[in-house]
């Protein structure tokens, strides 16, 4: 924040664009060696492996097991549906008054939806979950929930995907054994076990960003598409995030139209070579 001198000479203080931090920046430009992006995308399926290594071989679900696929739910929602924020990532209710998630009794696609009052800044979310996604999400609640629900001393009508002892939320107070995760720990965790499995350092709020990436390095002009899926309340908050990929889109239209000026200019020019025209010193034969 800064100060400006306005009329009349009344200070007025100056708020700079909101913009991605240093830290953040730096992870996210590992992202622009295509084997760490592989390694992105290949993350749901190895996690997923790993933490349902259990259920294959008949032995009980460790509590790294339990983790693992609660990290690897966080990354295959944040890549196939919505990059939410953690906490509403963390608070997810798939059962309940009113769940966030609504499955199919079959298979099939489900959905996921995030009322305008559980966000940050008031816009809602509702997205289609893949069929894959939903058969994990079922395959966690009946066979890797129960063991989640013990370790974090939840009750059974605990509604939340991730239970744990984090009792409030944005727009409600759980009671004791019905919260969920806090979403600074399952943040740790999602971080270690990239990093220790897939070999990326990344965090759930990087995600959101690396999601963005993505797009706009597709097509640098679908930032009205990055700002609905990241949630925010005005483009201009998706411009400034993103204010390196805007001079991108600048400099890309600046040489179509310069192209395009050039093409029309050289279209008029008729060439002739006649005994009075000179090139290099030399008059034409």
């Amino acid at each position: 924040m800064g100060t400006k001198l306005a009329a009349g000479g009344v200070k007025k203080n100056v708020y700079a664009a909101r913009q991605i931090g240093e830290r953040h920046a730096r992870k996210l430009k590992a992202f622009n060696d295509i084997g760490a992006m592989r390694r992105w995308f290949e993350a749901p399926d190895v996690l997923w492996r790993r933490a349902t290594a259990p259920l294959r071989e008949g032995r009980a679900i460790t509590d790294d097991e339990v983790a693992l696929a609660r990290t690897a739910l966080i990354a295959q929602i944040g890549q196939r549906a919505i990059p939410a924020r953690r906490e509403n990532l963390c608070s997810l209710r798939f059962k309940g008054d009113d769940p966030h998630l609504t499955l199919p009794a079959g298979d099939g696609e489900g959905r996921l939806q995030i009322p305008a009052g559980e966000t940050k800044t008031g816009v809602g979310v509702i997205v289609v979950l893949d069929p894959e996604t939903v058969a994990r999400l079922k395959v966690y609640i009946d066979r890797i929930l129960p063991v989640a629900r013990k370790l974090a001393q939840a009750h059974d009508d605990n509604p939340h995907l991730f239970p744990g002892d984090h009792l409030i939320a944005k727009d409600r107070l759980y009671e004791s054994g019905c919260g969920f995760i806090t979403p600074s720990k399952a943040n740790t965790r999602f971080r270690q076990h990239l990093l220790r499995w897939c070999g990326i350092d990344l965090n759930m709020h990087v995600m959101r960003h690396l999601a963005a990436k993505v797009i706009l390095d597709e097509d640098p002009s679908a930032m009205a598409l990055v700002q609905v899926m990241l949630g925010h309340l005005w483009i201009k908050t998706t411009e400034s995030y993103y204010a390196e990929v805007s001079k991108i889109i600048a400099q890309r239209r600046w040489q179509a139209l310069l192209s395009a000026g050039a093409r029309r200019a050289m279209a008029g020019l008729r060439f002739h070579v006649g005994p009075g025209d000179i090139f290099n010193g030399r008059r034409a034969a």
